[in-house]
């Protein structure tokens, strides 16, 4: 994937998770650039598929946290779909995804990355699934209220959602000041990847121009979303060494282990 360095660091910055927007229609120029890039991104993982739907939310999202953070307004949505049968779907599904809504943010949109609070068969009304796709995931897409709702700001203290575990508590090797830059912006950016319930399942072990990332403890269970949450801080870390002008591949394993990223250094 061509990843838009400086463009998407400043959309991670950016980047909050909304839930109630104004009802607002997204201009057909931006909707055009954004189906252009899903089309791309659509074609450069083959077993994967993200779609943009045009209709208000209201009967897709049936609340988070019971009626906290209840979704609404939003003109759009997101869908991210994917074959289970897909060798590490889940992770590129998160990976792909993150990148979309990393370029909708660029476009001054508001998302949020939703994996178990919405009507499947509301948004399979809207799909034509092929044979055993799976919808893994679903976004709101739209311009957010000027400032967090009260429902918004309790949510994200019920969730702890503005909270990161630190860098010491993320990195199962000892932080050696001696690291290069390239590594640390790596690591924290990919410290501030979204996931479900703020739950960072994810960990590193940095190693000669490598680092590993690991599911957090040994719940590798494969109906859990833990990978794709995974996969979407696989983009932000790529995203941080890319800003430090290294670029690397990505290996991907299996169980307990996720991937590992060389730099080609």
């Amino acid at each position: 994937m061509n990843i838009a360095a400086e463009k998407w660091y400043s959309a991670v910055k950016k980047r909050t998770s909304r839930r109630q927007y104004h009802k607002k229609l997204i201009e057909k120029r931006k909707i055009k650039d954004l189906q252009t890039f899903i089309k791309a991104v659509n074609e450069e993982f083959f077993g994967l598929r993200i779609q943009l739907i045009q209709k208000s939310v209201e009967d897709v999202f049936t609340g988070v946290v019971g009626n906290y953070g209840k979704v609404s307004g939003a003109p759009a949505y997101l869908t991210f779909i994917a074959d289970p049968e897909l060798k590490h779907a889940q992770e590129k599904l998160g990976y792909a995804g993150e990148a979309v809504i990393l370029e909708a943010t660029s476009l001054g949109l508001g998302s949020c990355w939703i994996s178990g609070t919405f009507d499947q068969k509301e948004v399979d009304s809207d799909l034509n699934l092929r044979d055993k796709e799976k919808i893994y995931a679903v976004s709101p897409l739209g311009y957010p209220e000027d400032r967090p709702t009260i429902t918004e700001r309790i949510l994200k203290a019920v969730v702890s959602s503005n909270k990161r575990l630190p860098l010491k508590e993320l990195v199962l090797n000892e932080i050696d000041p001696d690291w290069p830059e390239w590594v640390m912006t790596a690591l924290e950016t990919a410290r501030q990847a979204p996931s479900a319930m703020n739950r960072q399942p994810w960990r590193f072990r940095v190693g000669e121009n490598t680092i590993r990332m690991l599911l957090k403890g040994k719940n590798v269970d494969p109906r859990k979303t833990k990978r794709l949450d995974c996969g979407i801080a696989m983009l932000h870390l790529e995203i941080g060494a890319l800003k430090e002008g290294v670029r690397g591949d990505w290996e991907y394993f299996e169980g307990q282990n996720v991937a590992r990223f060389t730099a080609n250094i």
